[in-house]
């Protein structure tokens, strides 16, 4: 054979080679530039979602902290379609978690709240209106002790820690038979 020739298929392989390394190379440079747009992407939703967390734990009743906890929530949960999300948002499991958990329990620590001002006042009929109000709400949205603690919310000037059967021993304390 020729030297020319095999000097020829020599160059044509190398050179075909060479090609391949450098498709691989701009493919891989392509990929990681569409991830590192969509991690900036994940990265503004996170900072969306935690305004509105801001404005949750901020507002003044209880259907402005549920409403922004929701809102939070549906931001953030925008996030959950690509796959870097939770390399991005390292805590996103548990902010959706608390997220959903201080929704739910907003209105039962609003009822909560009021049943310490009735407390307050001397007026154990109103105090335990309240109560039910708030034994009503923890039944029908499915409410456990575990959202409780995760939502993190007290009652203003309390401090304490609420629980189901906390409520339903004052409720029991204040005649209620249920």
């Amino acid at each position: 054979m020729d030297t020319g020739i095999l000097w020829l298929i020599i160059v044509g392989v190398s050179a075909a080679a060479l090609y391949k390394v450098h498709r691989n190379q701009q493919a891989k440079a392509a990929a990681e530039r569409e991830s590192n747009q969509r991690k900036y992407l994940i990265a503004q939703i996170g900072q969306k979602a935690m305004a509105a967390y801001s404005r949750a734990t901020e507002a003044k009743t209880a259907t402005g902290q549920s409403n922004q906890a929701k809102r939070a929530l549906s931001i953030l949960n925008e996030a959950e379609v690509y796959p870097e999300c939770r390399e991005v948002i390292s805590n996103y499991d548990e902010m959706c978690e608390h997220l959903e958990a201080m929704a739910k329990v907003a209105p039962v620590i609003d009822k909560v709240e009021k049943a310490y001002r009735h407390k307050f006042k001397g007026n154990n009929k109103a105090e335990l209106g309240a109560l039910l109000d708030a034994l009503y709400e923890i039944r029908t949205e499915g409410i456990t002790d575990n959202d409780i603690v995760n939502s993190r919310m007290y009652p203003s000037g309390t401090g304490e820690i609420v629980s189901i059967a906390g409520i339903t021993a004052r409720c029991k304390q204040l005649g209620w038979e249920g």
